[in-house]
């Protein structure tokens, strides 16, 4: 009898499991893979462009509609494509009117992308703090590692002990530029391999915007002056050689801006209808 109980019981849990995950294998092994549309912008023909690709086909149309081949949208796109061009020898020497050079257009030449699953991942509450102008030219990691609560602690990675000193003097910093403890959120990206460090970039307990990073040993503090009733939820932090922005702020409603270094502030982005929690977004 309990040879029999055990039997029906395993044929039951394997055909609950069953139902649950060969639906979910089926569609994974044969669902056909959708590529969407890409949106770029001609500045050729001052027109923007959406790019096709999928099932052999690889092709352009205008927002008029018109048609284009691989080659030619090469020569409409000449920003994204300079590399190709370049070997060519068919790279213009100006657009607009205004003349380029391939250093100019590498330098220019950021992407940045930001899918769902980037946004607010789980975080280890401890971030490095480079020496934003090191003497050597060279980002190096820090011995210390902050961590942001009723003020802000640097933590020594040899001892595990309190840097105090250093506390007090970055604690200080927040403090004089309004800073309200603790943090809500603290965006930076902590790697040495970039070409420069921007620091970071902090939502406070009133979710006012902070950017803060070490200049000579020295805390250099501003408050970013986010706009009215904003609240920024996420920013994505990408240091690139153009040094102009470090990235993009996504706001509770949806709302994006650039992260502007020079001046500093946030750009608001001129797009509707994003969701961060769904869509995956590439700026070029």
């Amino acid at each position: 009898m309990i040879v029999r109980l055990s039997r029906f019981f395993l044929v039951i849990i394997t055909v609950i499991v069953a139902a649950v995950y060969l639906p979910q294998l089926y569609w994974v092994s044969f669902e056909p893979r959708v590529i969407p549309p890409m949106v770029f912008y001609s500045p050729v023909i001052q027109k923007f462009m959406i790019g096709h690709f999928g099932k052999g086909k690889y092709y352009f149309t205008d927002e008029d509609g018109r048609k284009y081949n691989r080659t030619q949208a090469d020569h409409l796109l000449p920003l994204l494509n300079f590399r190709l061009l370049a070997a060519r020898d068919e790279m213009p020497d100006s657009l607009l009117g205004q003349p380029i050079t391939l250093n100019k257009v590498r330098r220019n030449n950021v992407s940045i992308r930001i899918t769902p699953k980037e946004v607010n991942p789980p975080q280890i509450p401890l971030f490095p703090l480079f020496e934003s102008k090191p003497p050597r030219l060279r980002l190096g990691l820090p011995d210390e590692y902050f961590r942001i609560n009723d003020r802000m602690e640097f933590i020594s990675s040899r001892t595990n002990r309190i840097s105090d000193s250093l506390s007090q003097v970055f604690t200080n910093a927040l403090i004089s530029a309004g800073f309200h403890f603790p943090a809500r959120k603290i965006f930076g990206n902590p790697t040495t391999r970039k070409p420069y460090d921007a620091g970071y970039f902090i939502v406070d307990r009133d979710w006012q915007l902070f950017h803060l990073k070490k200049v000579h040993g020295q805390p250099y503090c501003r408050n970013m002056e986010v706009p009215d009733g904003e609240k920024i939820n996420w920013i994505t932090v990408k240091e690139k050689e153009l040094q102009e922005f470090c990235g993009i702020a996504i706001s509770e409603d949806n709302q994006l801006y650039m992260v502007m270094l020079n001046p500093e502030g946030l750009q608001k982005l001129p797009i509707d209808g994003y969701d961060r929690e769904q869509d995956n977004i590439i700026f070029m």
